[in-house]
């Protein structure tokens, strides 16, 4: 979010991963950044910068305690604390910390009162602690005073997603979507609410067999990964043309970093190549159907959704469901044949460009493959990434023709055990892109 507040302060961004991390983190030497901004708070100690700077830079790689530090002592001694007190309610907010990112948000909330910030992470925050009666009040109230902020209206959708009350999601995205018309991200969150209100009663209706596994599913059960969030609309339009195949979420979480959300049905799933070739060749016959699809819930916690004709399983990002789950698999069945029809939509007019990461370096065979399998369906293009050599080197693209591109990154993601850290190399993501589509990413 750009511009003023009503109190005169720079707004920023209450998305729920925050804004504004810096691109010294990705394109320099962090260390040396961090002793220049240590050098500009030593020579201007009440100027917000270097405070800031440093604060987002420590966030953005998870050094909590640090950012922590450094944004602590720019509120106690920066002129203008607005900022800084926002981005030290954020690094709660990233570590999960929700008593304390509370306490923060409110904290920004009481000494700003005129700047929406505050009270839209105070929401987002009792959104994250289920308690939506809380947010419900605090968000209505924020409405009356911010009735021009998108970021609050667009929590107030979350909300109402977050219940599972998708009439009123649509609702409230459409006052959003009033004050953004522009908003691509609302524009498809509105979709998929429209839909789940369209085929709720329907969806409730059915039921299939619940049933539970005793054994780890490796991929899809590791957390979600948290990206920090930037708005530079260049390259939000430019990753919004691209679809992930697999054969993991990491070309989604470089989607969800220029706040593009797109509607895909294998972005947040694991697919081995040759479930994906089969998936295809067999034209999906079969995927989504009553009977082939089961819910699991193996870590407690959040819910899966299997395709068990096919074997691939998906993130629901859902943890908890009051209803019987019976409704929740009619509601994630439905919804996978939804997702699977706008695929075949999207493969034969070929307006996507799919991504598929391939773990092994050599996989000129399988990519021409897939390849194959996704020109049954018309004329496409097709993305392959791989690990970067001394013979293709990260960040860049090799075209094949015909709409086929070999492209390399100098790391792939999660890393290896035990740590399988995420370490997204987003910029070499963004240049294989823009030379994929064929222009710059950041010319307007």
């Amino acid at each position: 979010m750009t511009g003023k507040s009503a109190a005169g302060h720079d707004r920023v961004d209450i998305s729920v991963s925050g804004i504004g991390a810096n691109k010294e983190t990705e394109e320099g030497d962090l260390e040396y950044s961090l002793a220049l901004w240590a050098r500009h708070r030593d020579l201007q100690p009440t100027s917000p910068y270097g405070y800031l700077r440093a604060g987002i830079a420590l966030r953005t790689v998870m050094r909590f305690d640090e950012a922590d530090a450094v944004l602590a002592a720019g509120l106690n001694q920066a002129s203008d604390r607005f900022g800084i007190a926002v981005h030290y309610a954020w690094v709660a907010h990233h570590r999960k910390d929700w008593v304390t990112a509370l306490a923060r948000w409110q904290a920004v909330a009481h000494e700003f009162p005129l700047a929406p910030e505050g009270h839209g992470g105070i929401g987002l925050v009792l959104i994250q602690l289920q308690r939506f009666d809380e947010a419900q009040t605090q968000l209505e109230v924020a409405l009356l005073s911010f009735s021009d902020s998108e970021a609050i209206a667009t929590v107030f959708a979350e909300l109402a997603i977050a219940r599972e009350d998708y009439r009123a999601a649509v609702t409230r995205l459409d006052a959003a979507l009033a004050i953004n018309p522009a908003a691509e991200h609302l524009r498809d969150m509105r979709g998929m609410a429209s839909w789940h209100s369209k085929h709720e009663e329907e969806a409730a209706a059915r039921s299939n067999l619940i049933v539970s596994i005793e054994y780890p599913i490796a991929h899809p059960s590791q957390k979600p990964v948290a990206v920090e969030r930037i708005d530079d609309p260049a390259i939000h339009r430019l990753v919004m043309q691209f679809d992930n195949l697999g054969e993991n979420c990491e070309f989604g979480l470089v989607q969800r970093r220029f706040n593009a959300e797109p509607l895909g049905l294998l972005r947040w799933t694991h697919t081995r190549p040759e479930t994906l070739i089969h998936l295809l060749e067999s034209q999906f016959s079969g995927f989504g159907e009553e009977g082939n699809v089961e819910i699991l819930r193996p870590d407690g916690r959040e819910y899966y959704v299997r395709d068990s004709k096919f074997g691939i399983v998906f993130h629901t990002f859902i943890t908890h469901y009051k209803e019987d789950e019976s409704s929740l698999l009619a509601k994630q069945s439905a919804r996978l044949r939804w997702l699977r029809d706008k695929m075949l939509a999207d493969l034969a007019t070929g307006g996507k460009i799919f991504v598929y990461k391939f773990q092994d370096s050599d996989c000129s065979s399988q990519s021409l493959r897939l390849f194959q399998a996704l020109s049954r369906y018309g004329t496409c293009r097709l993305l392959c990434a791989s690990l970067a050599s001394q013979n293709n080197l990260a960040g860049s693209v090799r075209m094949e023709g015909n709409g086929l591109f070999h492209s390399y990154l100098s790391r792939l993601n999660p890393g290896p055990p035990p740590d399988n850290r995420w370490e997204i190399p987003f910029d070499e993501w963004i240049a294989i892109c823009s030379q994929v589509v064929g222009t710059d990413a950041r010319l307007p």
